[in-house]
């Protein structure tokens, strides 16, 4: 009992892999093209808008720097790097939250689908292996 006891007393202490593990390269490629369809479709939303001030401020976080951080992530994750797995964690959070709003006004499908992918994206950025693999 006491060796699964430190177990989890020392699961900070986790030592990296030398293998790019299947679950950190699957998390990376879907990050860096939901990521990259999001800038490109974020483009499109300012181009025809015809917001000004705060409002084009907030248009441009949302529908560009969410995206392009959550592609970013997703490059660092295939890199193994520690701030990739956090960027990427934090643009899926944008996004679930995002997901939570489509729910709330009037597309339940959309969310709900939304919801899926980005709580299936946070599962796999926190398993043990690419926990490891992104210890860089």
């Amino acid at each position: 009992m006491t060796s699964r006891l430190d177990q989890y007393r020392n699961r900070f202490n986790r030592e990296p892999v030398d293998y790019r593990p299947g679950s950190a390269t699957g998390v990376a490629i879907v990050l860096v093209i939901l990521g990259s369809i999001g800038v490109v479709l974020g483009m499109r939303i300012l181009d025809g808008s015809e917001a000004e001030g705060s409002g084009l401020f907030a248009l441009v976080v949302a529908a560009i720097v969410v995206p392009a951080a959550e592609a970013i992530g997703g490059i660092g994750v295939w890199q193994g790097r520690r701030w990739g797995r956090w960027l990427a964690l934090v643009g899926c959070g944008a996004n679930l939250i995002a997901c939570f709003l489509f729910l709330t006004n009037g597309r339940p499908l959309m969310g709900l689908f939304g919801l899926a992918l980005y709580i299936g994206l946070c599962l796999q950025l926190c398993l043990d292996s690419v926990v490891r693999w992104c210890q860089r």
